[in-house]
């Protein structure tokens, strides 16, 4: 059906696109992730072009989920598009650690992520939690 008002179908596909976010963060915070993941993925393939934090989101779905190679590959969309997104940088660096428990290389690469993400916002409590055991592990206590 034709529709007189210009700005009508914007306003429809914003307010879709904002149920959907509600619906996705509802579906997480009741602990139903593959739900909230549907919803996020919903809004990408409406808008590709969606914010950085929709990424983020996916890739916090698949890390519930226990899909580490898909959350990584989130994060990295995320730091694509946003290369100072603090939260997604720890998120990696957690990624990393999680895959390779027993591995000082992928520590190593995990402690890169996480000085990334104190650079850019030196006030993220996640971060500074992953740095502070990092710097205690390897007794570097200054």
């Amino acid at each position: 059906m034709y529709n007189s008002k210009p700005g009508l179908a914007q306003t429809n596909s914003a307010v879709k696109a904002l149920c959907l976010l509600a619906k996705a963060i509802i579906e997480f915070n009741k602990g139903h992730v593959k739900e909230s993941l549907a919803q996020l993925k919903t809004m990408i393939k409406d808008n590709p072009r969606s914010p950085s934090d929709i990424w983020f989101g996916i890739g916090l779905c698949y890390f519930r989920l226990g899909n580490l190679p898909k959350a990584k590959l989130s994060m990295d969309k995320t730091i694509s598009d946003d290369p100072t997104n603090s939260m997604a940088l720890t998120a990696l660096g957690i990624i990393e650690i999680s895959a390779n428990v027993t591995d000082y290389e992928s520590h190593e690469k995990a402690c890169g992520y996480f000085e990334r993400a104190f650079a850019a916002n030196p006030r993220n409590p996640l971060t500074l939690k992953y740095l502070a055991e990092h710097f205690f592990l390897l007794q570097h206590y200054n």
